[in-house]
C-alpha cells in the first residue's frame, strides 16, 4: 500500500507512514533525498504510529513528529 503527493513528500511524515506499514512513497523528485534520508535514519520508530493514535489534535502530532524528528535524526 502507498501514498503520494505532498504528505508522502513530507520528511517529517515519511517515518510515520512507513511506521503505518506503508511500502510505497510517490513523490516529486526534489523530495526524495531528503525523504530518503528520513526513513533511513528514523524507520526504527515501529512505535510512532501507536504514540501518534494516542494524541488528540494535529498539534499534539506534529510536535510528536517534530520530537521524534529531533531526537532520531538530528533535525528538525
Amino acid at each position: 500500500m502507498g501514498v503520494c503527493g505532498e504528505l508522502a513528500g513530507d520528511w517529517l511524515a515519511a517515518p510515520l507512514l512507513v511506521s503505518m506499514g506503508l511500502t510505497e512513497l510517490s513523490m516529486g523528485a526534489s523530495s526524495i533525498p531528503r525523504v530518503k534520508e528520513a526513513v533511513r535514519n528514523c524507520s526504527a520508530e515501529s512505535s510512532l504510529w501507536g504514540a501518534v493514535r494516542r494524541r488528540e489534535s494535529a498539534k499534539e502530532v506534529r510536535a510528536l513528529l517534530e520530537g521524534t524528528a529531533k531526537l532520531t535524526c538530528g533535525r528538525t
